[in-house]
Formats: structure tokens, C-alpha cells, sequence
């Protein structure tokens, strides 16, 4: 049985000094869908099967919080903190998790279907059979994530950090087989810029050489 209801954190969001403290609470099953949560600390709050669609929570600290099938569709999470949290069969579409920090968390079997992703950091995260459809990964970090049974149709993974992520599927190949084109090729690209600023260094020297050269055989030294 949770510890409030939505009339009750309703209350709370209305008279509570900023950022709202629900560290612990237990919410579950509790309908918080559309309330202004940003920047609420639920640090180990219990949510399972709680209904937070179009919920802003924004900055909100959800560190190691049990979200487990939550309904977090359209919600707003844009750098939350959800490291280590549990979101396992969570309802994330069309979600915004732009910067959001989902380190260890465990998305397993989770629903993400054109979550936005970017910058997100989903370092060492499990997303073990998540539905990644359409979601917008660019430039997130996704190293030492497991990713075995992912659904990566049509995801966007342009920029994203790939090193060491587990999983098979054609368009995480694809993006690491490209990550790892543009590291070669950016390591060529310094290579080259090296060998550049070398030939001009001594290009540099050899005329200062002539030109002290010049100067000293002008005043009879040599």
C-alpha cells in the first residue's frame, strides 16, 4: 500500500519548500500523471506500476527509485538521475531523456519506442530486450551497456559512445562499424595535422637559419 496518494502529493507540491523531498516514499500504483515534479528528490522512492505519463521530471533524483512497470510515457525526464534505478517493462515512449543519467539502471524488457536519448548517459545500463524503436541515441554513452535482444529499428545512434556494448543487432553493428571508421579516420585526420605542423615548424627554422645567415654575412662575419 503506498504512503500518499495524488491528492496528498498534490498538497505537497502546493506548500512544500523547493525541491519537494519524497525520499523512501512508497508511490506505488499512485496516478502522478501531468504534476510538476522538477527537480523532486525520489532517491529510493517506490513507483512500481505508478502512472507518471506527461510528468516533468525534469533534474528530479531518482537514484536507485523502483520504477518497475511505470508508466512513463511523454514524460519529461531531461537530466534526471536515475542511476541504478529499476525500470524493468517501464513505459517510456516518446519520453525526453536528453542528459538524463541512467548509469547501472535496469531497463530490461523496457519500452523506450522513440524515447529521446541524447546525451543520455546509459553507461553499464541494461537494456536486455528493451524496444528502442525510432529513439534518438545520438551522442549517448552506451559503453559496457547490454543491449543482447534490443530492438534498435530506426534508432538513431549517430555519435554515441558504443565501446564494449554487449548485443548483436545489425544497427548497433552498423554503429559501431562506424564509430570506429570515424575514430580511424579521426587518428588519420591528427596524423596528417601532425606531419603538417612538422613540415611547417621546419620550413620555419630553415628560413630563420638563412635569414641570420644573411644578417650576419651583411655585417662582415663571415
Amino acid at each position: 500500500m503506498s504512503d500518499l496518494t495524488r491528492t496528498d502529493v498534490v498538497k505537497l507540491i502546493a506548500v512544500a519548500t523547493y525541491p519537494l523531498n519524497l525520499i523512501s516514499v512508497n508511490l506505488e500504483g499512485v496516478d502522478l500523471s501531468y504534476l510538476d515534479l522538477t527537480n523532486a528528490v525520489l532517491t529510493n522512492a517506490v513507483l512500481t506500476n505508478a502512472v507518471l505519463t506527461n510528468a516533468k521530471l525534469n533534474e528530479a533524483k531518482l537514484e536507485g527509485a523502483d520504477l518497475t512497470n511505470a508508466d512513463l510515457t511523454n514524460a519529461d525526464l531531461t537530466n534526471a538521475v536515475l542511476t541504478n534505478a529499476e525500470l524493468n517493462k517501464a513505459k517510456l515512449e516518446d519520453a525526453y531523456l536528453s542528459g538524463a543519467n541512467l548509469s547501472g539502471a535496469n531497463l530490461n524488457y523496457a519500452n523506450l519506442t522513440g524515447a529521446y536519448l541524447s546525451k543520455a548517459n546509459l553507461k553499464r545500463a541494461n537494456l536486455t530486450n528493451a524496444d528502442l524503436k525510432r529513439a534518438n541515441l545520438n551522442y549517448a554513452d552506451l559503453r559496457f551497456a547490454k543491449l543482447e535482444g534490443a530492438n534498435l529499428s530506426g534508432a538513431n545512434l549517430f555519435g554515441a559512445k558504443l565501446m564494449d556494448a554487449e548485443g548483436n543487432s545489425a544497427e548497433l553493428n552498423a554503429a559501431k562499424a562506424y564509430e570506429e571508421g570515424a575514430l580511424a579516420a579521426n587518428m588519420a585526420k591528427v596524423e596528417i595535422e601532425f606531419k603538417i605542423y612538422r613540415a611547417i615548424f621546419i620550413i620555419i627554422c630553415i628560413v630563420a637559419i638563412i635569414l641570420l645567415y644573411q644578417e650576419y654575412k651583411l655585417k662582415g662575419h663571415f
